[in-house]
């Protein structure tokens, strides 16, 4: 008996919960080991991590949050992230092998194509504890450093803040 369409979506579905999973193991388990950075939490975005990826059409988006950055570290390095996603890209050759097919690297984000199937844009961002704490961050920064790229970094920063911010 031929199975349904709707079999074979979740099937296919199940299919790459499964590889973002490991993929996710694998930071949490190894980011430390290899890079020194601690992962608090890793979040899943994009369509593969919301559960509304449509077959042949997905990607994912995970942010580490850490305590290793700290305010001060993303100051001293003219607000640049390159430095952990240089960090990053090392940690993903290393632990992931040929799985690991690299696409490029922003100041923000290490893009990948994870094991032939699923596009990651992975970013890093300190764990901030408060609205407050992370608005003192973000009046800090100098205009210059106000890039696009920038402004969507500091709102991946900002995401597990954003229902508290959602009900001022």
């Amino acid at each position: 008996m031929a199975a349904s369409a709707h079999s074979v979506v979740c099937t296919h579905d199940e299919a790459k919960r499964v590889i973002v999973d490991e993929l996710v193991k694998n930071i949490q388990q190894n980011l430390e080991r290899v890079t020194g950075i601690t992962p608090a939490e890793v979040i899943k975005g994009g369509s593969l991590g919301q559960g509304t990826a449509i077959p042949g059409d997905f990607d994912l988006d995970l942010v580490i949050y850490t305590d290793s950055i700290s305010e001060l570290d993303i100051r001293h390095s003219g607000y640049s992230m390159r430095r952990w996603t240089d960090l990053l890209d090392i940690f993903l050759q290393q632990t992931l092998g040929r799985k690991y097919q690299p696409q490029g690297k922003t100041d923000c984000a290490v893009q990948f194509i994870y094991n032939d199937k699923i596009g990651v844009d992975l970013l890093i961002s300190p764990n901030w504890r408060s609205l407050r704490e992370f608005y003192t961050f973000l009046l800090g920064t100098p205009a210059c450093c106000r890039s696009n790229e920038i402004q969507c970094l500091h709102c991946s920063m900002a995401s597990p803040l954003l229902p508290a911010l959602c009900q001022r």
